[in-house]
């Protein structure tokens, strides 16, 4: 079932890849994807979870998940930021590598993946845990990928609005129209294909024989894909419940996300470590998370 679900997702990834690189799509059109998924496919899959599940029974039974999601982001962050320091002796690329290390792809890879492997419910556990990370990478790592200040505005953006008003919906327990429910439902069932699609074409601008003789990759996405899960999940599972230790796991065995490419894009920063921590770890994943999935019982 994990196997499928991650070999799915893969796939559209080396589609996009092959399309771009045969010149059947322009590399150029995965900004426009881009924008398409996070103003319009993304938001949908984030209100039809949130403004349906996110209920006063739901916070009232859950709310520690936020609370682990917190102090697991604390304490990855700190291991990522020492570990960076072992990778590169350039500031910038350490930070390209402390950010890959520690917040991974969860939402153009996780959040497809997680709603096929447990529905509905799973979906919204992990994207509650997702909400400190997502604080995180709108305050903290884009100032520092991008070479900007500190700036709330940030958070003012289509996923993170639509969490918000999601929240609105589902602890207000106000009905969603069916008209309006089912534009949602179809607009969140492109997210996973749409999101793999723009990350194959994104990656396909990059020399793959280039990328795979960057050695020290490879130490950085044992830590991102294996130790880091499994010692989080070890940890977890001595006093945390189930639900926290399978979501946790689930969240950090996901490869790198594209925020390495497309941050230092904006500022004229090379990316190719970036582009490189990315698809390799996409691609290694579709044997990582089923095997860490099964490892905790997923």
């Amino acid at each position: 079932m994990v196997f499928s679900q991650v070999f799915a997702l893969l796939f559209f990834v080396s589609l996009g890849f092959a399309l771009a690189k045969s010149k059947l799509i322009n590399a150029s059109h995965a900004d426009t994807l881009s924008k398409i998924i996070v103003c319009v496919f993304l938001p949908a899959n984030i209100f039809k979870t949130f403004a349906l599940n996110f209920n006063r029974d739901y916070i009232f039974k859950n709310y520690t998940i936020i609370i682990f999601a917190a102090l697991s982001l604390l304490v990855i962050n700190f291991i990522a930021f020492l570990a960076a320091k072992l990778f590169s002796k350039v500031k910038y690329e350490r930070d390209v590598y402390e950010y890959s290390i520690a917040i991974p792809n969860s939402g153009y890879m996780g959040y497809p993946l997680v709603e096929g492997i447990g529905g509905q419910a799973m979906l919204l556990d992990f994207m509650t845990y997702a909400i400190p990370n997502s604080l995180y990478i709108y305050l903290v790592a884009f100032a520092k990928l991008t070479k900007r200040g500190f700036s709330v505005k940030k958070l003012l953006n289509p996923p993170t609005v639509t969490i918000a008003i999601g929240m609105f919906f589902g602890i207000l327990e106000i009905p969603v129209p069916d008209v309006f429910a089912n534009i949602v439902k179809t607009a969140s069932g492109c997210m996973g294909p749409m999101a793999m699609l723009m990350t194959g074409i994104v990656l396909s601008d990059f020399n793959l024989k280039k990328m795979a003789l960057k050695w020290k990759i490879y130490p950085a996405l044992l830590l991102r894909l294996i130790v880091i899960p499994l010692g989080l999940g070890g940890v977890l599972s001595l006093f945390a419940s189930d639900t926290i230790v399978k979501i946790s796991v689930l969240f950090y065995c996901m490869p790198c996300g594209l925020n390495t490419v497309v941050f230092p894009k904006l500022v004229g920063e090379d990316c190719e470590t970036g582009a490189a921590l990315s698809i390799f770890s996409t691609v290694a994943s579709l044997a990582t998370i089923p095997m860490i999935c099964a490892i905790f019982g997923i």
